[in-house]
């Protein structure tokens, strides 16, 4: 038996470049989890989009021509919104060669979030391991622009992006809510811990700043940064007066971000730099929602204190470093505690073992993804 076949090599597959933090969440999923590829293993890293010469674009609602064709292409062949911007791209055919060419010399392929998914199976490539970073067709059913609506993008969404979950051999869910949701939907799916759960350096200084980073065109966030400015600060300073915590805002789009006792950084080269100067990150999204929050599972790496919502922490499904909240009043006396130096209410969070799945316990899954 050659070398070929008894060297475990692998193909992973993912949208952007890990180097390219800013342009969402997916590139601290890609490190944390390459960062423990086993060392026996040969890796080959494959991105889909933002590659130079022949970019695919990973956002096209900013540039008219890509959009109108990508609105024309959802009406002729009745495609949901997240394929067809792919698909309408010149450049697709060309990243579909390239990753056959890729595939070639590897035996196990293992994709992370959709767009990878999407351009394996345009392949013709079987992918052995996928990485769900969110359930896109519930992303689509909150927040989805009317013109989206009229053409019934959620539908299609859903039906693509559950047809297509069915063609791995394994799907891994970041978030335990949305494990839940795909297997309701006959998708054989895990849940992938991606903490360990508790303050790596907890941090002790006092800023007095509360933290908030991420992309500004994401919708989640955005819900987020009005819930937090509009209505749990307001509420934060009528307790605490003129001793309330101001806030700090980072990331792509963030610089316009305007308000009392607000500070903007906008692109951060190193996160770091943001973390240094909070104590405290307040994640106030709503009921519903898909993925994991990357952001909460940062701070907890840097040592920062985090307070979010009931649902996000049992989504991480072992973040016992978080301090969780049912509503925003909840959230707001939480703030108010944490900075009066009171003991947070954190209460310990668990996915039940059968659909959890460590890291180290991953790269198992995908060597045995095809015995």
């Amino acid at each position: 038996m050659n070398d070929h076949m008894t060297t475990r090599s692998l193909l992973y597959v993912t949208t952007y470049d890990r180097t390219l933090g800013h342009l969402g969440g997916a590139a601290w999923v890609d490190n944390r989890i390459l960062n423990e590829v086993p060392k026996s293993w040969r890796m080959q890293e494959f991105v889909v989009t933002n590659v130079d010469p022949e970019p695919v674009e990973l956002e096209v609602r900013s540039n008219k021509r890509l959009l109108a064709a990508t609105l024309a292409r959802m009406a002729l062949h009745r495609e949901p919104y997240i394929t067809a911007k792919f698909r309408q791209s010149r450049n697709w055919t060309r990243r579909i060669v390239a990753l056959q060419r890729a595939a070639a010399s590897t035996n196990f392929v293992v994709t992370s979030q959709w767009p990878a998914l999407l351009l394996a199976l345009d392949a013709g490539i079987q992918v052995d391991v996928h990485i769900a970073h969110n359930v896109d067709y519930l992303l689509s059913e909150l927040h989805d622009p009317l013109p989206l609506r009229a053409l019934g993008n959620a539908r299609r969404t859903k039906r693509a992006e559950l047809q297509s979950l069915k063609h791995a051999r394994k799907t891994l869910a970041l978030s335990s809510h949305d494990r839940e949701r795909l297997v309701a939907h006959g998708v054989d799916s895990g849940h992938l811990l991606l903490t360990a759960g508790t303050l790596s350096k907890p941090k002790i200084e006092r800023t007095r700043q509360i933290g908030f980073i991420g992309k500004a065109s994401w919708p989640p966030n955005q819900v987020a940064l009005n819930s937090l400015r509009n209505e749990v600060l307001p509420a934060v300073r009528d307790v605490m007066g003129a001793d309330a915590p101001g806030l700090i805002v980072a990331g792509r789009g963030m610089q316009d971000i305007e308000g009392l006792n607000v500070e903007t950084m906008g692109e951060v080269d190193n996160v770091a730099d943001f973390y240094e100067r909070i104590d405290l990150v307040v994640i106030p999204r709503g009921s519903v929602s898909s993925g994991v929050s990357v952001k909460m599972l940062e701070a907890l790496d840097y040592g920062v204190h985090v307070i979010a919502p009931d649902h996000l922490v049992e989504a991480v499904g072992n973040a016992d470093g978080c301090e969780s909240a049912a509503s925003l009043d909840e959230i707001t006396t939480a703030i108010v505690r944490h900075y009066r130096e009171e003991s947070p209410d954190v209460k310990p969070t668990r996915t039940p073992a059968p659909s959890r799945t460590t890291i180290e316990e991953f790269w198992r899954t995908v060597g045995d993804s095809r015995r």
